[in-house]
């Protein structure tokens, strides 16, 4: 043993890769529970609180979004809120893909009702 040397890592005990992986994958848990919670609260808000919003005339939304789905240029003598209000609900309650645009003011005017009872 005269010729041999010891390094400290032969007798430093191997580092326990698990802890970092545990930690990590604590990590992206919490994360996605959070973006869960955020998405979830989203969704409730706009079903609870932001259609709500167009329980005062819900014909005239809904007129005013077939309106645009049929001709979306503004001319420049009209008023743009009507519009920025449409476009809201249309944020709200998007159309589907592949869905008629009759079927979409029916589904629309359906969800608005519901939301106002």
């Amino acid at each position: 043993m005269a010729g041999q040397t010891h390094t400290s890592l032969e007798h430093e005990p191997a580092a326990k890769p698990r802890a970092g992986v545990l930690r990590l994958a604590v990590v992206f848990g919490v994360a996605a529970l959070a973006l869960v919670g955020v998405f979830n609260f989203a969704q409730w808000r706009a079903d609870t609180v932001s259609l709500n919003r167009y329980c005062d005339d819900p014909a005239g939304h809904v007129a005013r979004i077939g309106e645009i789905l049929a001709k979306p240029a503004l001319s420049e003598d009209e008023s743009r809120r009507p519009y920025i209000v449409a476009a809201k609900l249309l944020y709200l309650v998007p159309q589907k893909q592949g869905e008629s645009d009759t079927d979409y003011l029916s589904r629309l005017t359906f969800r608005i009702e519901t939301t106002c009872r």
